[in-house]
């Protein structure tokens, strides 16, 4: 079964009166380690309000990665989304960049990018949960800017990440909405995506650090 539904022709001849929406989601303890700004909740209730317009094609980010982050946690990311009002995901992994907090929780050794089989068993098992309807228009992050990345180095080879996913995908012979069950639609996040995962700790303890001497480095990016 083809992961993305054929609906590129549709949103061609529809570009005039059609638009796209996508917006971060995912376990409050891992936003809150990506100090995105915002929660889960409010993801929630932006999908619902954008919901409302018309010609508006919403869709999801997830990052997928973070410490202590499981197959199992893909797993609730995917079922979850499925009740959702949203006709698209995008999946990204989460990668060091220069000038950025993960560099210092890399340099520290408190970050650790996922080999590239890890990240396709969790993609893998995101896509087994996700409904045919919802299509996947991305597979992993690429980083445009070489010089910027750090790790992980297979970041930057787009159609080898590609592969490997199709791959790990058919030896195991899953394929989307593979486990997928109807979920009941709600408007509330699940109390499941509110429990810490992440010691927060060793990287507040960082970024204290940084603020405590502020001429130590240069201005740093979000994650």
């Amino acid at each position: 079964r083809s992961m993305t539904p054929p609906t590129a022709t549709a949103a061609m001849t529809s570009a005039l009166a059609w638009a796209s929406w996508l917006k971060a989601f995912n376990h409050e303890d891992f936003l809150d380690f990506e100090k995105r700004g915002h929660t889960a909740q409010s993801t929630i209730d932006a999908v619902y309000k954008v919901s409302e317009l018309k010609n508006v094609d919403i869709g999801l980010h997830f990052i997928l990665g973070h410490p202590g982050e499981t197959p199992e946690h893909a797993k609730e990311q995917a079922k979850f989304a499925s009740s959702l009002p949203i006709s698209s995901v995008k999946l990204h992994n989460l990668h060091v960049l220069k000038a950025t907090k993960l560099e210092k929780y890399y340099e520290q050794g408190l970050f650790k990018p996922m080999e590239l089989e890890e990240y396709s068993e969790l993609v893998g098992t995101f896509i087994q949960y996700l409904p045919e309807h919802i299509a996947v228009q991305r597979l992993s992050a690429l980083s445009s800017r070489w010089e910027e990345l750090i790790a992980p180095e297979w970041t930057k080879r787009k159609m080898t990440v590609f592969q490997a996913i199709i791959s790990h995908m058919s030896v195991h012979k899953r394929y989307q909405s593979e486990l997928y069950t109807p979920q009941p639609q709600t408007r509330i996040l699940p109390e499941h995506f509110k429990v810490k995962i992440i010691d927060q700790t060793p990287f507040e303890n960082v970024l204290q650090s940084l603020k405590e001497n502020p001429n130590s480095t240069a201005p740093l990016q979000t994650l």
